[in-house]
């Protein structure tokens, strides 16, 4: 329990400190004096969903520091995560990064957008995170019934039994 509520407190500082040094960015990049500073790019690293709206707001461009702290992070089971991963990938990049779906995986709407939006098909066993992203819409209903509807049976995978 002590634990717990210490890693909640941990997150809610790094939250913190991540949007003071976006906010930050966001004065100077209005104010014309904007440019990049190693301290806060560190800071915001730290909490990805504002890792994301500063590669699209500040950057607007992928930014690789950001790639490479999700592909270093072990699997992530925040929610925010997961969609910062995903949102990174097709927003941002545009296209398929293999080496941070095991952030977006785990969540069942965001391995359910990722298979749409950025796949373009529905997963499938040579994908790496296949057994996790199944098991996950499997276990939402919401995503389950989305995965029936738009990925018609001649496209999803034979493999994927999905339960009514």
């Amino acid at each position: 329990m002590a634990l717990a509520y210490l890693q909640l407190r941990l997150r809610e500082a790094a939250t913190q400190s991540a949007l003071s040094a976006f906010n930050e960015q966001v004065r100077r990049r209005n104010a014309g004096t904007f440019q990049r500073e190693p301290a806060a790019e560190k800071a915001i690293l730290k909490h990805w969903p504002t890792a994301y709206r500063y590669c699209k707001e500040i950057l607007g461009r992928p930014w690789p520091e950001f790639e490479q702290s999700m592909t270093a992070a072990p699997p992530s089971t925040d929610t925010r995560d997961a969609r910062a991963a995903f949102n990174y990938a097709h927003y941002i990049v545009k296209d398929r990064i293999e080496k941070i779906e095991k952030h977006i995986a785990p969540d069942a709407m965001a391995a359910l957008d990722y298979a749409k939006e950025v796949l373009c098909r529905p997963w499938n066993k040579a994908d790496d995170q296949y057994e996790i992203a199944t098991r996950s819409i499997n276990q939402h209903p919401t995503a389950l019934r989305s995965y029936q509807m738009e990925m018609p049976p001649s496209r999803r995978s034979t493999a994927l039994e999905l339960t009514p």
